[in-house]
C-alpha cells in the first residue's frame, strides 16, 4: 500500500512538473493578446481621427462625436501634454516605443483628449501636435459643444488646428 501511494505522488510532482510552465506559458500569452489590443486599438483610433482631419477641406465643421466610436459625456483637451510618470510602452511597434513617445512629451507635442462617461474614464486619445492642434480650451466640452472649425493654414509646420466653434 505505501509503494502505490508513493507512486501516485511521483506521477502526481510530475504533472505538476509539466502543467506548471504550460499555465504561465498560458497567462503570458493571455497578457500580450490583451496588451496588444490595446495598443493597436489606440493607435488605430489616433490614425483614424488623424485621417479624418487632415482629409477635412478648411472650414469643415468636425463634430468630435462623429469621429469617436465610443460614447462619452464630457471631453477634456490638455495641449502640451506631459504625464507625472512614465508611460507604459507597447511593445514591437504596436503603438508608439517608449522612446518615441518620451521625444513627443519632452518636445511639447503631445496632445491628448480624455472622454469621460458617467463619472468615469471612457478613452483617450493622444496625438502629436505637428499632425492635428488644438486651439487652447479651459473647459469641459459635451459631444454637443465639442464642434470644432478645421483650419489649415494657421500654423508653420502644415498641421490642421481644429477651432472650438463658440
Amino acid at each position: 500500500d505505501f509503494c502505490l501511494s508513493r507512486g501516485l505522488g511521483d506521477v502526481y510532482k510530475r504533472q505538476v512538473v509539466y502543467i506548471a510552465p504550460l499555465v504561465v506559458i498560458s497567462i503570458l500569452i493571455y497578457y500580450f493578446i490583451d496588451l496588444k489590443q490595446r495598443c493597436m486599438y489606440q493607435a488605430d483610433l489616433r490614425n483614424h481621427v488623424q485621417h479624418i482631419v487632415q482629409n477635412s477641406q478648411q472650414d469643415t465643421l468636425l463634430r468630435l462625436a462623429e469621429v469617436t466610436p465610443f460614447v462619452w459625456e464630457k471631453v477634456k483637451i490638455f495641449n502640451n501634454f506631459k504625464p507625472e510618470r512614465k508611460s507604459k510602452s507597447c511593445p514591437f511597434g504596436w503603438d508608439w516605443s517608449s522612446v518615441e513617445r518620451e521625444s513627443i512629451i519632452s518636445s511639447g507635442q503631445l496632445t491628448v483628449l480624455i472622454f469621460v462617461n458617467k463619472g468615469k474614464l471612457s478613452n483617450y486619445i493622444e496625438l502629436k501636435s505637428d499632425h492635428v492642434r488644438f486651439n487652447a480650451i479651459d473647459e469641459s466640452l459635451s459631444p454637443d459643444s465639442a464642434i470644432f472649425v478645421v483650419n489649415k493654414s494657421s500654423h508653420a509646420n502644415g498641421a490642421p488646428t481644429l477651432l472650438l466653434v463658440q
